[in-house]
């Protein structure tokens, strides 16, 4: 039985916690009227300043592309991520740790709702695959 559990143990701590997330969520119909206000606020909060979704030029970037980034995170992380940041810089996350090594600007509080926080997602899981049949079609 201790054997079982140490193998268990070894699987579960050698698999990148940045590459789970929710499948379902992540494949599930696309909210057309959550995309509108996500889209909305992704342009009145200035995230574009910092981020894009789909960065094919490889441009250099003040934050992470957010091109399918609800295929590498859970659903969960991302929203307590956008709803206040501090949280995750305050118990040093480890996604974030990393992730400030290669990108030092600070995600801001954006003092969004939770109805925000989805709608930003969902813009982001809208745009994702956009930017994917875009990138096809100029190949």
């Amino acid at each position: 039985m201790k054997g079982i559990l140490i193998v268990l143990l070894i699987f579960i701590t050698s698999i990148s916690w940045s590459q789970i997330y929710d499948k379902e969520w992540h494949e599930s119909k696309i909210d057309m009227v959550k995309v509108e206000l996500g889209k909305k606020l992704f342009r009145r909060k200035a995230c574009k300043g910092c981020h894009v979704i789909g960065n094919f030029e490889n441009k250099k970037l003040r934050g992470p592309d957010l091109m399918d980034v609800t295929a590498r995170r859970t659903k969960a992380w991302l929203e307590g991520w956008i709803k206040d940041p501090r949280v995750y810089l305050k118990n040093k996350d480890p996604i974030i740790m990393k992730l400030l090594k290669q990108y030092p600007t600070k995600m801001p509080y954006l003092k969004l709702k939770p109805e925000q926080v989805e709608g930003l997602l969902e813009y982001i899981r809208y745009e994702s695959l956009e930017a994917k049949k875009q990138h096809q079609k100029k190949k």
